[in-house]
């Protein structure tokens, strides 16, 4: 497949919980130049099939739920949704090669694990009005040098910036 930019109303099934990652518009079965990935749903990993060229999503609506996009092989993520307030656990966890995530200034949470091992992103600023970040949210982001983090964070999670080796300043 040739496909490199996806836009989706939301991801999932319905923008509901259930069935709610990248994966699962793409479906089970194998086609040539898609990449495999074990997504959870619903209590249960299914290996999903996403062309390997899609690097860039646009979500237009709808939540960002547990595992949305992890192990994908995105570089871009642009979240465009009014009013969304929670970045849920391991929504981007494994995405190595994620650059960029655009994040709506209403988020207020990101969960725990959220961007785990996003192994590309050099730098990720984050807006006025974030106030938590979740245990081990940005681990393994190895290539980060800085992490802008607001005034408005009141609460930061355990090991949050671990094994973030080139990390030179937390502002």
């Amino acid at each position: 497949s040739s496909l490199r930019t996806l836009n989706l109303p939301f991801i999932g099934e319905n923008g509901s919980s259930d069935n709610s990652n990248l994966g699962y518009v793409f479906g089970t079965t194998s086609y040539p130049n898609a990449i495999g990935i074990s997504q959870p749903t619903n209590d249960k990993n299914v290996k999903y099939f996403i062309p390997e060229n899609l690097t860039e999503v646009n979500v237009n609506g709808g939540n960002i739920y547990e595992n949305a996009f992890n192990f994908s092989n995105l570089r871009r993520v642009n979240l465009n949704i009014k009013g969304l307030s929670v970045i849920e656990d391991y929504a981007f966890s494994g995405c190595l090669k994620l650059e960029k995530v655009t994040i709506p200034e209403s988020v207020t949470r990101f969960g725990d694990y959220a961007f785990q091992y996003c192994e590309a992103f050099s730098s990720f600023p984050m807006h006025d009005g974030l106030k938590r970040i979740g245990d081990y949210c940005f681990a393994g982001c190895t290539k980060a040098t800085i992490f802008s983090m607001p005034d408005s964070v009141i609460e930061l999670g355990e090991g949050s910036f671990t094994v973030c080796s080139s990390l030179r300043e937390v502002e």
